[in-house]
Parts: structure tokens; sequence; C-alpha cells
């Protein structure tokens, strides 16, 4: 079976219902907060919650005060499936260049590529 998110999403939302409905709010804190504890300890120590542009930008004015910006710099395909090249610059200087199905794509895979160029990601 496909892990999807939406699925994943809907198993959850079903076992919160069966434990709230079985035993109260109670029961729902008492089983779910040590994982969901957990799993907030891993996401905050990774800082997985932050998207490639947010970690590129954050370690970028950490390290040398300059905003990154960026740019399409081309896109292919027909209207329905485009892909798009995007560039990720500090001053005038390319740091990362990445693809995707959409601007955003491209731009969060051009930080991903600029963090794994420049020893953060």
């Amino acid at each position: 079976m496909a892990r999807r998110p939406a699925n994943l999403c809907d198993a959850l939302e079903a076992l919160v219902g069966a434990l709230y409905l079985d035993g109260g709010l109670e029961s729902v804190w008492t089983r779910l907060e040590p994982w969901f504890a957990r799993e907030a300890e891993t996401i905050l120590a990774a800082e997985s919650y932050l998207d490639a542009k947010s970690r590129f930008q954050e370690w970028v004015q950490a390290e040398t005060g300059i905003t990154p910006t960026y740019r399409i710099v081309g896109d292919s395909g027909p209207d329905h499936a485009k892909t798009f090249i995007a560039q990720v610059l500090l001053g005038e200087r390319v740091v990362g260049e990445g693809v995707g199905s959409s601007k955003r794509a491209a731009e969060q895979a051009a930080a991903q590529a600029a963090l794994a160029a420049l020893g953060d990601g």
C-alpha cells in the first residue's frame, strides 16, 4: 500500500477519533503525547520544519548578512507540465541552481543545491 500523506492523515484522524470516543480527551493525550513529544524533539533538533529556502536564508544571513535572491532563468515543456529552472544568488554570484515542476519547487531545489555546495546542507 502506498504511504500517501493524505492516507496517513486520515488514519491518524481515525485513531484520534476512536481514542476520544472510547476514553475522552485524557485518553487521547495519554496515548499520543509521548509519541508526539519524541517526534517533536526529532523535528526541532534537525530543524526539518524549515524548508530549504528558509534554512538557506537563515544560514546566509547569519554568516554574511546578505539576503539571497532568486530568479527563474528558464522553463520548458507544455503549459500543463512545465519545468522551471531557478538560480539563487548572493549579490551577483550564482550559488545554486535547481529544477522543479513549479517556480517554488525550482527555488527550493536551488536553495538545497546552494546549501550542499556551501557546506550546510
